[in-house]
This record gives C-alpha cells, structure tokens and sequence, in this order.
C-alpha cells in the first residue's frame, strides 16, 4: 500500500488512465508537465478526491472541457502555465472551493468572464500574466484575493483595477500599457500613498496626448484627475416644480419665473438644425414647381433649336439638287430622276396631280 503523499510523475504523453485509477485513493500530486499534451479527455481525473496539485504546465494544450475538474474537490493547486489556452470555461472551476493556487500565465487567453474569480477565497492566487489580456472584468460577486498577477498584458483601461485594489494583497499590474487618464487615477494614489512602495514603483502609462511612457510615482493629481460632470441649467429650470402658495395661483407663479438665456452651444446647434429642416419642409413644393418649369423650358428651347438646324439642312438640300438639275455635266437620266423625287417630295405639287 502506497502512502498518503504519494507523487506520480508521468514522463511521457502516452499516459494511461489506468494509471490514476491504481492510486485513485492515495495520489496527493500529479505532473504531466513538459509532455507536449495535446489534449485531455474528460473524466481523466475523475475520482482522484485526495489530488492536491496538478501540474500541466508547459504543453501545448488548446482547449479544457468544463468537466475536467469535476470530482478534484480536495485539489489546491492547478498549473496551467505556458500552454496555448484562448480561453477558460466557466464550468472549469466550479467544484474547487480548496483553490489556492490558479495559474494560468504564459498562454493566449484574451478574455476571462467574471464568474473565474467567484471561486476566489482570502488565500487564493490567480496569475494571468503574458496573456493578451485587453481588460479584467469585476466580480460578479464580492470576492478577495490573496494575489492577481496581471503582468504583460494588453490592458489600457484601468477602471476595474480600483476594485482589485481594495481586495488584493498582492496586486502585480506592471507591462500594461495603461492610459494616464482619468481610469488610472486610483491607481496612481494607491501608488502615491505610500513612500516604500512609491520609490520602488515601475509601474507606468501612456499619456494620452503626447503618446510618452510616463512613471505612475511621477505624475501629479491633475494629470489624472476627473473632469467634473456638468448639468445642463435646462434641465434644472424644466424639472422645477410651480407650488400654489396664497395670493397666487400656479399661472401667476409660471410667470413670475426668471428664466435665464442659456449659453449652450449644442443647444443653439440643435434649434438651428430644427429651424433649416423646418425651412426646407416649407419650401418643398414650391422648389419643385421651380424646378418642373425651368426643365421644361429648357426643353422647348432645344426642340427650337432642332426645328431651325433642320429647316435649314432642308434648304441647303434642295438648292444642291437644283444645281445638279441645272448643270450641264450631269446625265439626262439622273436629271430626271432628281426631278420626279423633287416632285414626290414637294406636298404642293403631289396635291395639283391628285386633281
């Protein structure tokens, strides 16, 4: 009979499931690390209640079924690192509520859902570092961390960071390119809060504008500081509500109301795009009678212009055909022909023959 901490390690991706099977009651540690795992079946794991730690670190698995973990209550720590995962079903971690450890660094995740940190517990750590994180969502639920490590990621938008903050003791953000904006401004009092830390500090930003890697200990309260929101004095004259009091119905008070004239760009933008559709929409039939006439005139006068060019083509013809009739060197029987077709062709004379 083996002992209660016994370590299996597997050397080979040709592993067995039989394997665990053998030691199902006894094995406190697995390692299939560094075996160019390709993938894993579900159920590989099952019924192994005393596995404390399972190290799959440095494979090249794509994808877990959600099912994986699902009889592995007792397991603590879960290595994940250096694979190739694009993402974490929200299954996966369901039935780890013992998780110490979760790491996940070194792969390709994009996104995690919220629901990854509702197995958090006070001694929990999640290392998500060198992924291509481009945010950290917030907890669905209230959740403390004894550690997040999000290093070399992807991340620009620190607004959900302010809650980690308050729940993390060890909190790891640095090789993000953060926006020194108004989303880091937690970030940069927290760093500022404390001298030790502050002078240790190599966390940076980006500005903004200027585009510049700035150093969070360096930068000062208003770099990063929210522009106040301002309410528009419209809303508050509009939302005012008119009490009758004696002496004085609600009319009365309506008119002895002051309202001032609010200088609002956007608002003087509005009424002067409302006032050019309304122009427009009292103008519109008249511009289309405007524009039905000056078409037709402009037709009428190029049908003139045809009328004079044809007229005209007719005249120059017909003088052409009296000078070949007239000439001497032409034939007789082509003088005749142009004769009868200028006869044809002349409405006068085709009547008198008709009489």
């Amino acid at each position: 009979m083996l002992s209660v901490s016994t370590y299996l390690r597997i050397i080979s991706r040709n592993y067995q499931r039989r394997y665990f099977t053998v030691f199902k009651d006894t094995i406190k540690q697995i390692h299939l690390d560094r075996n160019n795992i390709l993938t894993i079946r579900e159920g590989t794991f099952s019924n192994l209640t005393k596995l404390s730690a399972l190290f799959l670190g440095q494979n090249r698995l794509t994808n877990l079924s959600p099912n994986l973990f699902m009889d592995l209550s007792a397991l603590l720590h879960i290595y994940l690192n250096s694979n190739q995962l694009t993402r974490i079903p929200n299954e996966l971690l369901e039935p780890l509520h013992h998780l110490k450890i979760l790491d996940l660094s070194s792969n390709s995740i994009v996104e995690v859902s919220p629901k990854l940190f509702d197995i958090a517990s006070r001694t929990v750590t999640i290392k998500l570092a060198n992924n291509r994180l481009q945010s950290i969502p917030r907890p669905v639920r209230n959740a403390t961390l004894m550690g997040l490590d999000i290093r070399n990621n992807e991340i620009s938008d620190a607004t959900n960071i302010t809650y980690f903050i308050n729940v993390t003791d060890n909190l790891l953000l640095d090789g993000n390119p953060f926006s020194c904006d108004c989303s880091f401004n937690d970030v940069r009092e927290w760093i500022q809060r404390d001298e030790t830390s502050r002078d240790a500090c190599t966390w940076t930003c980006i500005h903004p504008v200027t585009m510049e890697t700035v150093l969070a200990k360096d930068l000062a309260p208003e770099d990063t500081m929210c522009p106040e929101t301002t309410t528009n004095p419209t809303d508050d004259v509009m939302n005012t509500e008119v009490k009758p009091s004696k002496g004085n119905n609600v009319i009365e008070q309506a008119e002895k109301m002051q309202w001032e004239e609010i200088p609002s760009v956007s608002h003087n933008i509005n009424i002067t795009h409302y006032a050019f559709v309304s122009m427009l929409n009292g103008w519109a039939v008249p511009l289309v009678i405007v524009v039905v006439f000056v078409f037709l005139f402009v037709l009428l006068f190029f049908t003139l212009i045809l009328a004079i060019c044809l007229c005209q083509t007719n005249q120059r013809i017909e003088k052409l055909t009296e000078a070949i009739i007239q000439s001497r060197k032409t034939p007789t029987p082509i003088k005749k022909a142009i004769s009868r077709m200028k006869d044809y062709s002349s409405p006068r004379r085709s009547s008198d023959n008709k009489h």
